[in-house]
């Protein structure tokens, strides 16, 4: 998801920096969590997976809420 999430947050930049930069928070979480658990440091796993879940569903919500807004305009 991390990598993913940046990738979307970059795509998204231009015209959406708030959205973007909420996405890389959440890409970064993703990101951290994964590090800490490979290298088995459960504080940094732990504080990196609270912010993933809940940044990245809000993150979610609000590219549905876009997506919904634009699919409106072009009918």
């Amino acid at each position: 998801m991390g990598v993913w999430g940046a990738c979307v947050s970059a795509l998204t930049w231009r015209d959406h920096k708030a959205f973007a930069v909420v996405g890389f928070i959440g890409a970064l979480g993703s990101v951290l969590s994964g590090v800490g658990e490979l290298f088995s440091l459960r504080g940094l796993a732990d504080n990196a997976l609270n912010v993933y879940m809940i940044v990245v569903p809000l993150w979610v919500a609000w590219a549905g809420g876009m997506a919904w807004k634009r699919g409106k305009d072009l009918w």
